[in-house]
């Protein structure tokens, strides 16, 4: 026979998986206040149980949330390669790959300031954040004790 808190955190996860599967989100409304105090009672291996749920659920406000997009290093590279002719680019391309070459801090300047002027800012709806705080510190799972047949 699994102990108490062995069949409690069973109980619980499986509430919380079934329960979590048949929520649906676009039923609550943005600052909705639910108080919920209700008995679950039910068996599990064959074990009695039953425990009291006192909580507060609330709904947060949608908001928006800003995203910037980048091209990658790839990208803009490739961007300025297409613009070279055959003996540019074999140059180009022989000083990169010269492990011991260091890109100045003005050409690293240019690259930054051309991927900010390539970002493109979006901003994406965000939908408010749903809080369940419980009135009680911790859920007591009440668990019937079997008796044992002689």
């Amino acid at each position: 026979m699994k102990d108490t808190m062995q069949l409690r955190a069973g109980i619980m996860k499986t509430i919380s998986e079934v329960t979590g599967k048949n929520f649906e989100r676009d039923l609550l409304l943005d600052g909705e206040v639910n108080n919920v105090q209700c008995e679950v009672t039910g068996t599990a291996d064959g074990q009695k149980f039953s425990f009291e749920i006192c909580a507060t659920m609330t709904v947060g406000h949608a908001t928006e949330r800003k995203k910037t997009a980048t091209p990658s290093a790839e990208t803009l590279l490739a961007i300025a390669l297409d613009t070279l002719s055959k003996k540019q680019l074999k140059e180009v391309l022989e000083a990169i790959n010269d492990a011991n070459r260091v890109a100045s801090d003005e050409s690293i300047k240019i690259v930054e300031e051309a991927i900010s002027a390539q970002a493109v800012v979006t901003m994406s709806p965000v939908r408010g954040s749903i809080n369940v705080a419980n009135s009680v510190k911790t859920v007591e799972v009440k668990i019937a004790k079997s008796r044992k047949q002689s």
